[in-house]
């Protein structure tokens, strides 16, 4: 439900977008109202899933920092995810290592370097991201007082451990997720 709704978002948008400017219907597009709406939608269905676990493991209500993080965490994946790569993917061509022979193929085309970003930005995104996850969660298992040192020397020991799952969580998701729905529907709207 969560991706369902967050793809059917941006797609949604990349449509909107694509009649507003007169555009080719594929194109995917990273305007700031893309960036708003998906990150509401997915924050939302995200945060709700969030809250309803941690209500289970502590029985107690969420604290609303955590929530404002969680908030925060969510934004960070989704521009990374649905914005960043449309930026990053022009800018692939000018790296040192786009020549060498290994990685000239990957970065030759417009197309593949979008893929090649679509695929990293959202795991990269989790150095970012993990740390906030962390200490939302951190607030809703430990809910006394303490020293904020107390609590990031926690999740500083936590993130080296974290950040690599959660990356391998958003490959899938967001990673693998973004080319096919950006195959997906290139293929539906040659179609419309």
């Amino acid at each position: 439900l969560v991706y369902f709704g967050t793809y059917a978002t941006a797609n949604l948008f990349d449509s909107f977008n694509a009649i507003q400017h007169d555009l080719d219907p594929s194109i995917v597009c990273s305007t700031p109202a893309k960036f708003a709406a998906t990150t509401t939608v997915s924050s939302s269905l995200c945060i709700f899933k969030d809250a309803y676990f941690s209500r289970m493991a502590s029985g107690a209500p969420v604290p609303l920092l955590s929530y404002a993080l969680f908030s925060l965490r969510d934004a960070v994946t989704i521009y990374a995810s649905f914005n960043l790569p449309n930026m990053l993917a022009p800018k692939l061509a000018e790296f040192p290592f786009s020549s060498i022979t290994p990685f000239a193929e990957i970065f030759k085309s417009d197309e593949s370097r979008l893929k090649m970003a679509q695929l990293f930005m959202p795991a990269a995104s989790q150095i970012v991201s993990t740390p906030m996850h962390l200490l939302g969660l951190d607030l809703c298992a430990r809910r006394s007082w303490m020293p904020i040192r107390e609590r990031l020397s926690v999740i500083r020991q936590y993130t080296g451990f974290a950040a690599p799952l959660r990356m391998m969580r958003a490959l899938p998701s967001f990673g693998i997720g973004s080319v096919a729905n950006t195959g997906f529907r290139k293929s539906m709207m040659t179609r419309v």
